[in-house]
Order: C-alpha cells, then sequence, then structure tokens
C-alpha cells in the first residue's frame, strides 16, 4: 500500500497535525457491523485503493456487504485524482456510479 506524505486536498491544509490524529483515532474502533442487517434500501458503498483508514487489502469492506441484501461495492483504484482517505470529496471520481444506482432505483 502507498502512503500519501500530502494532503488529500486543499481544505485539508488547514487542518492541524493533532486534528488529523484525532479524526483517525476517532474512526479507528467504527464498526457499523452489528447493525447492518437494518439496511434494507439499496447501497453503493465505495472505497479508495489508497484509502488509509479502510484500506481494501483488510477486505473488510467485501467481508461486510454480503449480509446486505441490496448492495454494490466498488474500489476505485489509485490514480493522480485520489487522495487517499480525502477521494470521497472528490465527486468526479465516483459520479458515475452514483448515476447508475439513480437509475437503477427510480420509481
Amino acid at each position: 500500500m502507498k502512503f500519501s506524505t500530502s494532503l488529500p486536498s486543499k481544505s485539508s491544509k488547514r487542518m492541524t497535525q493533532m486534528t488529523w490524529l484525532y479524526a483517525l483515532e476517532a474512526s479507528h474502533d467504527y464498526d457499523p457491523g452489528p447493525t447492518l442487517e437494518k439496511i434494507w434500501a439499496p447501497l453503493l458503498a465505495i472505497n479508495f485503493a489508497d484509502h488509509l483508514v479502510n484500506p481494501p487489502e483488510l477486505g473488510i469492506l467485501e467481508r461486510k456487504i454480503k449480509r446486505l441484501p441490496h448492495r454494490r461495492a466498488i474500489v476505485i483504484p489509485s490514480v493522480d485524482k485520489t487522495g487517499g482517505h480525502g477521494s470521497h470529496i472528490i465527486a468526479v471520481l465516483w459520479k458515475d456510479q452514483l448515476l447508475n444506482l439513480l437509475k437503477e432505483t427510480e420509481k
């Protein structure tokens, strides 16, 4: 896995080192697993190959999402536009996937 030495986005430049440490620490023990079966709506889960907090190599997304009936999981490869954990705010990376989900769920 490649770790970036730069911050993932321009807005992140305002974050101090302590803020980054707090953000990472706050997510280390989060586990949605016990209540996943309560999700009944169609779900699109997107991860990024260069994600620091939830690296795809751990296989967490792939294992957990199998418990949901209407689900799809994708991992977006690391490219020059991705920025690890901050990639979720870069809509161009996942916009097409969202549009597909919206089309599939139109009534």
